[in-house]
């Protein structure tokens, strides 16, 4: 088959499946009658069989057969997929106005697609001060041991805290904060409280 032949061969079966698919009356079988769906399904051959201008004679009977066969099932599968993607679409409409109620924060999660990030603070990298190794740990007692670290040097290195003066009296201080620390000389009723 030439390539000519074979996409014209892919039109002609895509527009007779899509003229089935789009006049074939709907299935609303609800109590899975054999009946009803063997007439929904003669329906849809008859309609198969109209739309190509087949003639049927006893030399083409099997290739007929055949090919009625094909686009029936792939226009089936072709009403189940659309009817998959409806279905799917109303799930998604119905949950993001259910968001819109119950939960705002999953619908402005949906909106602007992005996922949650979370901390997780089971586990934890540290420098070892000893070894200066890179470690892991999940030790709660390490981890929060380490925490304590790193907000009592608040970015700074070990070095830079140890190396901060310790005053033992006011005049030690920083002439900035000597006024705050000074104790009060006369107490008013008004500062008391």
């Amino acid at each position: 088959m030439t390539k000519e032949n074979w996409t014209h061969y892919k039109q002609t079966n895509r527009t007779i499946i899509l003229n089935v698919v789009n006049s074939a009356p709907v299935n609303n079988n609800i109590n899975n009658d054999p009946q009803t769906d063997n007439k929904s399904m003669w329906n849809s051959i008859k309609l198969i069989i109209d739309s190509t201008k087949l003639t049927l004679n006893c030399n083409n009977y099997k290739s007929t057969k055949k090919t009625i066969g094909s686009l029936l099932r792939t226009s089936q599968i072709i009403q189940h997929e659309d009817q998959w993607k409806i279905n799917n679409i109303n799930k998604y409409i119905n949950e993001r106005n259910d968001n819109l109620v119950h939960n705002q924060k999953r619908m402005i999660n949906s909106i602007l697609d992005r996922k949650p990030q979370r901390i997780h603070l089971d586990r934890l990298q540290y420098t070892d001060l000893i070894t200066k190794d890179l470690k892991f740990t999940n030790d709660p007692k390490i981890i929060e041991q380490q925490t304590i670290q790193h907000f009592q040097l608040l970015g700074q290195t070990r070095t830079d805290v140890d190396n901060i003066p310790v005053c033992n009296n006011i005049s030690e201080l920083p002439p900035y904060w000597q006024p705050l620390y000074q104790p009060i000389q006369h107490k008013h009723k008004h500062q008391m409280i």
